[in-house]
């Protein structure tokens, strides 16, 4: 992928307009190399000149180009005609303008006859480019260049388009006077060689025209022809060059990659030096960057400086984001959309409107509010991770898992006995899993104003929300206190899993608890699986009194007046302490098992266990709108492995 670019150009005012009106026709200059158009380049660390390089351009094979309204491709009613007989003269790119009948393109034809519409502009995709920095030099056909400039060596011509506005005051249509003083050109040219090595001065650059009536003389057929053979000869010299040197195995990638002769062999060379494995690089050619590499630089350099503004830590910042770091969002917006090729505004609702919905510009927004949301979800202080186990569920329906239970004790085998297939007990929980999601907006007006709070704070709040929510999933589990697969409550002394009587905790009540999860039986009834609880855990309100308990080791006995040990001091449990459950009791504390399948398990669809964030332009507000959602169930898997005192 490469960027898209766009650059304008004017057809001129001086004498008769090459126009044909039987054929609703007028040559153009499409573009030149002597315009040169400033643009910020975040290798070189300035605004330098870019400029085209004819020898460079590729014209699709159709050898046409739609002629479309001010670079607008969103319609066929955008297009006006087509610009064909597409070839380079000297140091110009001409081509002739054919208008439609009917539809928009009747009152642009009109402005061309009339000559009111005088500018057109060249939508060029940037295959390949060549960076000058400062004095350094380079020579492409003829032409010494000289550093800092940015040379765009190959590019794709994809359109034209008529404009209001030209931005190359010498790039004119074909006319009459062009004629007299491309001719006058040439004759300094001749007198003073100089002229082509570096950027040539303004009010010397070199004029092309070719005859009035040209566009009347122009055969199709021929030029079709030539291009054929010219296509045939540059197969066979790459083919022939990449023989020589032993390359044939690149031959192909280089010819379906429209590579120029000149190219081929840079190819060539660097394969030799690839394959020699010769870590030196020299400048026999230079190395070449695509557009891609170029807007990917700027998009990160954007994204670091954005998400540093924002309060997000950047580890190791992209080149340029310091020089991005002083752009307020609407001033970013005017960015994407100068190096998308598309149209600014000074209108700024429209002009953030117009980056919203024709630029990368949403991805940047959306990737800083992605960050921003983890950030969110992942400093949010949950504790059921504590003690419940995870799962992943595919789909939306009523997922039962069974739970096996211990296998049958193992028989006495006699000599020449037999023997017999044992079984598990079973039993069968359920669990369907639920969709949660909310809509946030970060809107025009908050981009306008540069709001930094809108854009890190509502997401990061919103990632809070995600996790607020999965976090109470598992503790409405033990408040609900719902029936199990069994048809009895998950707390229930049936279940052996709840104190007759509550109690303050304390080593007897302790004790208690521990005998009874230790003499659990598997569902079969048949084996005791003496379970060692390993997590405390209760509501905040007695988090003084539980701290104080376990970190006693003498505790007073009031029958005798005298100390005990306190066997549960220390470290024996793992202490969890839970503000949503004071919303049920703020005395009732609870044993789990170490082993986390034996509590409550939360299942996410997928297994994804992070909020999905999902973004498209608003409808409802001005601006983009932002989903989170999140898939998630929770279910007691065992209620052996948890056991309840409500405390007193």
């Amino acid at each position: 992928m490469s960027q898209f670019l766009t650059r304008k150009f004017s057809v001129g005012k001086n004498g008769p307009l090459t126009l044909n009106e039987e054929k609703r026709s007028v040559e153009i200059t499409i573009a030149t190399d002597t315009d040169e158009i400033k643009r910020y380049d975040y290798d070189l660390g300035r605004g330098v000149p870019e400029i085209l390089v004819m020898s460079g351009c590729e014209v699709p094979a159709s050898g046409q180009v739609p002629l479309l309204d001010a670079h607008s491709r969103w319609s066929v009613s955008d297009i006006y005609g087509s610009v064909r007989s597409i070839s380079v003269q000297k140091n110009e790119l001409i081509g002739t303008a054919k208008y439609a009948e009917g539809g928009n393109a009747e009152n642009a034809w009109s402005l061309t006859r009339d000559g009111h519409l005088t500018d057109y502009s060249a939508g060029f995709r940037v295959l390949e480019m060549l960076k000058l920095r400062e004095g350094e030099k380079k020579e492409l056909d003829g032409r010494t260049y000289t550093g800092p400039a940015v040379l765009i060596t190959r590019w794709q011509l994809k359109e034209v388009s008529a404009c209001p506005i030209g931005a190359d005051s010498k790039a004119k249509a074909r006319s009459e006077k062009n004629e007299k003083e491309n001719n006058m050109g040439d004759e300094l040219d001749s007198k003073n060689p100089e002229k082509r090595s570096g950027n040539p001065p303004e009010n010397k650059r070199q004029e092309n025209t070719v005859p009035e009536n040209r566009a009347e003389k122009v055969d199709e057929e021929k030029i079709r022809a030539e291009a054929v053979k010219k296509e045939r000869e540059r197969v066979s010299e790459i083919t022939e060059i990449c023989r020589s040197f032993g390359c044939d195995d690149i031959a192909k990638d280089i010819i379906d990659n429209e590579k120029t002769v000149d190219q081929a062999r840079a190819a060539v060379l660097d394969h030799m030096k690839e394959r020699s494995k010769q870590s030196e690089t020299n400048n026999i050619n230079a190395r070449f960057d695509g557009v891609l590499d170029e807007m990917d630089k700027f998009r990160s350099a954007s994204e670091h400086a954005l998400s540093i503004r924002a309060g997000i830590s950047v580890e190791n910042p992209a080149p340029g984001s310091d020089e991005l770091a002083g752009f307020s969002l609407r001033e970013l917006a005017r960015e994407y959309l100068y190096r998308s090729g598309e149209k600014t505004d000074k209108n700024p609702v429209k002009m953030v409107g117009r980056a919203l919905t024709t630029t990368d510009f949403p991805v940047l927004l959306g990737n800083i509010v992605n960050t921003s949301l983890v950030a969110g979800w992942e400093e949010a202080n949950e504790t059921w991770q504590e003690w419940c186990s995870t799962g992943s569920l595919n789909d939306f329906k009523t997922h039962s898992f069974a739970q096996s239970g211990a296998f049958d004790d193992l028989d006495e085998i006699p000599e020449h006995g037999e023997y017999k297939h044992g079984k598990f007990g079973e039993a069968k929980e359920s669990v369907k899993i639920v969709k949660f999601g909310k809509l946030a907006a970060i809107t025009r007006e908050a981009i306008i104003n540069d709001d930094m709070g809108a854009m890190a704070e509502i997401p990061r709040k919103m990632g809070l929300a995600a996790a607020r929510k999965i976090g109470d999933l598992p503790y409405a589990v033990l408040i609900a206190n719902a029936k199990m697969g069994d048809n009895v409550p998950l707390f229930h002394s049936t279940h052996k899993n709840l104190a007759g009587t509550g109690a303050v905790l304390g080593v007897d009540p302790l004790n208690t608890a521990f005998a009874n999860m230790a003499k659990q039986k598997d569902f079969s009834g048949k084996k005791r699986l003496n379970i060692r609880p390993e997590i405390f855990l209760s509501p905040v309100s007695i988090m003084g009194t539980s701290e104080e308990f376990f970190k006693t080791d003498k505790i007073d006995n009031l029958t005798n007046n005298n100390r005990k040990t306190n066997i549960y001091a220390g470290n024996v449990l793992k202490r969890v302490y839970e503000s949503r459950l004071d919303d049920d009791s703020e005395t009732a504390w609870y044993l789990l098992s170490g082993q986390k399948n034996m509590t409550v398990t939360v299942f996410f669809l997928h297994g994804n266990n992070k909020p999905y964030m999902e973004q498209k332009t608003g409808w409802s507000v001005d601006g983009m709108e932002y989903k989170i959602r999140i898939e998630a169930a929770a279910a007691a898997r065992d209620f052996r492995g948890i056991y309840k005192n409500s405390g007193a």
